[in-house]
């Protein structure tokens, strides 16, 4: 898979426009039908996901598709990673080496028969905000459920780094969904930060999530019909 790191203003406004298109409410007015290169958007949700791992769960992370049913995003609250000088809940402090933590989902789309859809590019974002010496690494794999080879893409940062990053995965052959069935989207992503090599006064950390644009994923999809 093609990974290449995006300016973050690229990402700001592409993150815009999927935030805008976001489904509304059902206390909102109801969304007036769309239809594209693609099924009925009325007939094409999110049929089940589930969380599991150290950096996500049902109450820290949310999932959403834009109107025109092409673009999902997944917003993380509490996907941070610190290393190095660490503080303890008692006000002391610690000094750790390497931190890891994962986000596995599994997601399920319904959608109508006689179409199929592949994840075609996928954007990871954060922040990281290393000392000297320090790695920040971003790894995720995915894969639908029943295939035997992971998509994988990973890159890591090393510091004096402070900044907003954004990475995206482009597969370079598109692997669509099973024709008439709904087979699982496994996603896992992984944040580490290894403050092994760094001054020991230092500390370092590493988000998947954004508070200028509130994405921390962002997947485009490609619809076909079978």
């Amino acid at each position: 898979m093609k990974r290449s790191l995006v300016g973050f203003g690229a990402l700001v406004a592409a993150a815009s426009l999927a935030v805008s298109g976001l489904t509304a409410p059902a206390a909102a007015a109801p969304v007036a039908e769309t239809f594209f290169d693609g099924p009925p958007s009325s007939q094409v949700y999110i049929k089940d996901v589930a969380f599991g791992g150290t950096g996500c769960n049902r109450d820290n992370t949310t999932v959403s598709l834009s109107n025109d049913r092409k673009v999902m995003t997944m917003i993380h609250d509490e996907f941070e990673v610190k290393a190095g000088l660490v503080n303890n809940s008692n006000g002391t402090t610690v000094w750790e080496n390497l931190v890891r933590k994962n986000c596995a989902v599994t997601l399920q789309l319904a959608f109508p028969r006689g179409w199929q859809f592949a994840v075609v590019t996928a954007i990871f974002s954060g922040y990281a905000d290393l000392a000297r010496k320090a790695d920040g690494t971003q790894t995720t794999t995915y894969k639908w459920a029943g295939e035997s080879k992971n998509s994988v893409g990973s890159t890591k940062l090393t510091g004096p780094y402070a900044d907003m990053y954004a990475f995206t995965d482009k597969r370079p052959t598109l692997s669509y969904s099973e024709c008439g069935a709904t087979r699982a989207l496994n996603y896992n992503a992984m944040v580490a930060v290894n403050s092994g090599r760094a001054p020991r006064d230092s500390s370092s950390l590493m988000t998947l999530d954004t508070q200028e644009v509130d994405v921390a994923t962002e997947w485009s999809f490609q619809w076909r019909s079978c």
